[in-house]
């Protein structure tokens, strides 16, 4: 399901919370990347080669974003520049581990990728997401991401319960 992101206006901003830190991807933080995926277990098992094509090969500059605790990296978001999507660059591998939930973590990491897209001068930006993921769904909705159902219009239906459940009832702001 995808939702899309077309005004750098309405995104929020939030300060990261005391005990966190937030920073941008450096060439050598691969395994810790490798290691926040899996141990999150949300996007399948990851290594080096899955890494590069699937992120590090379209990253965005300065859109790969991590929050650490004091000890490890705990959330991440990137932002890349995938030929289907063009001229939108794409969201996409945004998670915060269970623990740290709740503390908006994962608003701060996404902000931060949208700014980056903002500033390579990208019109807007897509993510794709799945309807079982509703606190990041809320997280995106208060963004000012919208459900596009133009590229699927039979998905009008799963977002109108995604929707509900988020307590955002009705197919307004659909794209």
């Amino acid at each position: 399901m995808r939702l899309e992101f077309a005004s750098y206006v309405r995104k929020p901003t939030a300060r990261v919370p005391e005990g966190y830190r937030l920073h941008r991807y450096r060439p050598g933080e691969e395994g810790d990347w490798i290691q926040l995926l899996n141990e999150s277990r949300e996007f399948g098992v990851w290594n080096t080669g899955k890494l590069r094509s699937m992120i590090l090969d379209s990253l965005i500059p300065n859109s790969g974003v991590f929050i650490s605790d004091s000890k490890a990296l705990i959330a991440c978001a990137a932002c890349c520049s995938v030929s289907s999507f063009l001229p939108y660059a794409t969201a996409n591998y945004a998670l915060v581990l269970p623990e740290h939930r709740g503390r908006g973590l994962g608003l701060i990491a996404m902000a931060a990728v949208i700014d980056s897209a903002r500033d390579a001068g990208f019109p807007g930006v897509v993510l794709q997401t799945d309807d079982f993921r509703i606190p990041a769904v809320k997280t995106h909705l208060k963004l000012g991401f919208r459900p596009d159902i133009t590229i699927r219009p039979a998905t009008a239906t799963r977002w109108s319960a995604v929707l509900a459940a988020t307590g955002n009832l009705g197919k307004e702001g659909m794209v």
